[in-house]
């Protein structure tokens, strides 16, 4: 079973659907989503289907291979097709051989209307939900795991596992329902979606794609999660998860009364009790799945309210507060892209009803670290706080950016040349891939594309070691390799994620090669790692390659 969820599918829609949906850009992104995850409309779209098209598509629904098994070739498909098309429940990703997709999003509406007769779902326990929260708790592991490997990479066992001790030290700051096998998990969900990457020592990174990860909202990340956990999974799971959507908020899914409902209709993965139990032991482990003895479970609180009711607390950019002694307190509708910036400039000090950093001199070493600024940093402090920064921190930070910068070292490809001729001959050939002059004899040059220099000094007749040496010890792993994503300034990368993330109409500017500037007003509806596409002032889609973008401002 291979499944997308609503919010993956719309990073792969062509823009010409992206405007329609966006109604020619009256919505955002964010509003995208909840108006097609909205359950009346699936309802009413599934309503409109006769009796045989409904057959059809609950057969197509219990497809194990949905692949294999195009709706065109069920009765009544061709209809079918045009009608959930029309109504966007069913997606065509053409980067997927052509597959149709109903997104796991819209499981659980469509399971209620289509299934019948329904199997009976709840135990007889109950136990009442607490209210419903920001559904941060959900990502807590993976969040905080991106957090410390943001600051400092975490060494691995030949076998590709945490060590123990760092898995030790991550969970003494965070709340003891995290266990080791929730972090666990989130490295496997990091690696997934390429938030999480190997160092030139096997240990763990953070990417600069958890920006784009952090700028959607919690219930778009909690579909994700949704995805990578299902995408393997048996159809059976998906169904028990859908099933157990619909409970009302006191009840627990009776999965005995469920798994022989599941062995008459003869679903992929309807199994027994013990396959049952590990798979759904999986999912525990990813924070979605909560168990009661032997045969009863539920979703955790932040998937019940948050996947597809939308009952979660409402998120605000503005909302940390900001005290004198450096004490920052992020309360728990703060939005987590927000929260994302924050932990780039300010040391964690505790997870708790209000998520609480403190700004110091190694904090703001951290943000040198990131590529941050002292005018960049106080910004993004003033915009996510109630009040200004106060005057004494403010000068603090002012202070420690300059004290911090005031030295640092550069790696740099240097040609060396035997004498100063040899260099001005080759600084001749080579003089659009030179950066600076650092001897008589020593060039810095670009390191971005290593071949590229070799074939002109080549063409040119100037001989040269076909390799690039290490100053210490002679050896030369090769040219790094960057995504557009990783070449965009980290300034102008937060910006766009976060305009994304809070619907805002933006001005940006842009110049390709051997193009004068131009000023492109939109509303932003994703962000990926080569393009930003939005809806224009006139209603138009646009796709801006990110490395034409020079900079942007959000329009008041």
């Amino acid at each position: 079973m291979s499944t997308f969820s609503l919010s993956s599918i719309i990073d792969r829609l062509d823009p010409q659907i992206l405007l329609q949906l966006s109604a020619g850009g009256q919505k955002s992104r964010g509003e995208i989503y909840q108006n097609l995850v909205d359950p009346p409309r699936v309802q009413q779209a599934a309503d409109s289907l006769t009796a045989r098209e409904r057959q059809s598509l609950l057969l197509f629904l219990k497809e194990e291979r949905p692949a294999r098994q195009q709706m065109s070739r069920l009765p009544q498909g061709d209809t079918l097709m045009k009608k959930l098309g029309e109504a966007y429940i069913v997606f065509t990703l053409r980067d997927a051989f052509n597959r149709q997709m109903i997104p796991l999003d819209y499981y659980p509406a469509l399971l209620d209307l289509l299934v019948h007769p329904q199997p009976q779902l709840a135990g007889p326990d109950r136990t009442e939900r607490r209210q419903p929260s920001n559904g941060f708790e959900a990502i807590l592991p993976l969040y905080h795991l991106l957090s410390e490997a943001r600051r400092e990479p975490l060494p691995q066992t030949n076998s590709g596992q945490i060590y123990r001790r760092t898995i030790g030290k991550l969970r003494k700051t965070l709340p003891a329902s995290v266990s080791a096998e929730k972090i666990d998990s989130a490295v496997n969900l990091g690696y997934y979606y390429r938030l999480l990457a190997l160092s030139a020592d096997g240990s763990l990174v953070t990417t600069m794609e958890a920006e784009s990860f952090f700028s959607h909202a919690m219930p778009e990340i909690l579909s994700r999660v949704l995805q990578w956990s299902l995408e393997r999974a048996p159809l059976f799971l998906v169904f028990i998860v859908s099933l157990a959507a619909l409970l009302e908020p006191g009840e627990w899914l009776d999965t005995a009364a469920v798994l022989k409902w599941g062995k008459e209709l003869k679903l992929p993965g309807a199994y027994d009790s013990y396959t049952l139990s590990y798979s759904l032991e999986g999912l525990s482990a990813a924070g979605i799945w909560e168990t009661r003895g032997q045969s009863s479970g539920r979703l955790t609180d932040p998937y019940y309210y948050g996947w597809t009711r939308r009952q979660l607390v409402p998120q605000s950019a503005q909302a940390v507060l900001i005290e004198p002694t450096g004490d920052v307190l992020a309360p728990p509708h703060t939005l987590l892209s927000t929260l994302w910036d924050l932990d780039a400039m300010a040391k964690l000090v505790k997870y708790d009803q209000m998520t609480v950093y403190h700004i110091d001199r190694s904090s703001i070493a951290q943000a040198v670290l990131g590529q941050w600024d002292a005018d960049t940093c106080l910004a993004a402090l003033d915009q996510m706080s109630r009040v200004p920064v106060p005057s004494n921190l403010r000068q603090n930070i002012e202070d420690w950016f300059k004290q911090l910068t005031r030295h640092r070292m550069l790696r740099a490809t240097i040609l060396h040349s035997a004498d100063a001729r040899d260099s001005a001959e080759a600084e001749k050939i080579l003089h659009e891939h030179i950066r600076a002059r650092l001897s008589p004899t020593d060039l810095i040059v670009s390191h971005e594309n290593p071949k590229q220099l070799f074939k002109v000094m080549e063409h040119y007749g100037v001989p040269v070691i076909p390799r690039i040496e290490d100053y210490d010890d002679g050896e030369w792993d090769g040219p790094s390799q960057k995504s557009p994503w990783d070449e965009v300034a980290p300034p102008l990368r937060r910006g766009l994620a976060g305009a994304v993330s809070l619907g805002s109409r933006i001005a940006v500017r842009t110049r390709a090669p051997g193009a004068k500037t131009a000023t492109v007003r939109l509303l932003p509806l994703r962000l990926d790692q080569g393009t930003l596409d939005g809806v224009s002032d006139q209603g138009e889609a646009v796709s801006l390659p990110l490395h034409d973008i020079q900079d942007f401002e959000v329009e008041r």
